[in-house]
């Protein structure tokens, strides 16, 4: 009953599932065995599993502030804290507004450089990058690409 039905948010099914059994602490009782193996060969086609270029993390970088994924996951923690409730601990619900107010923050930061610059300084500073994010990544794409 927490789990479905999924929110209406464009491709968020793992993504749900995932931070439902985090915020429930069903990890601790998931095996610590890997239950697939992935393994790539010299013809494969996709770059999955490989480290992305530069030119590949400044595209995603654009893409990510185009599509509002800040916005999209500010959306999602939104939904997840009012469907779990009271089933889950005060740390965890803590925990789950700072990461959406974190992602809020960014969805809503100015397009403007020098009015973004002290946000970013700000969420940099309280470590929210580091705790909520892609650390250095998500700095320089907020600076940088929004």
């Amino acid at each position: 009953d927490v789990l479905l039905p999924f929110p209406e948010l464009k491709n968020c099914y793992d993504t749900w599932i995932g931070l439902v059994f985090f915020a429930l602490g069903v990890w601790k009782s998931c095996t610590p065995e890997p239950l697939t193996l992935f393994r790539r060969h010299a013809n494969t086609v996709t770059r999955s599993g490989l480290a992305p270029s530069l030119k590949e993390k400044i595209r995603l970088a654009r893409k990510s502030v185009a599509d509002d994924t800040a916005g999209w996951y500010a959306e999602l923690y939104r939904q997840l804290i009012e469907r779990l409730g009271n089933r889950i601990s005060p740390e965890m619900a803590s925990l789950l507004e700072k990461r959406r107010l974190h992602s809020l923050r960014r969805s809503k930061m100015s397009r403007s450089f020098w009015k973004r610059l002290p946000e970013v300084m700000r969420e940099t500073f309280n470590g929210n990058y580091f705790r909520f994010g892609r650390s250095w990544q998500n700095i320089v794409q907020d600076l940088f690409f929004r």
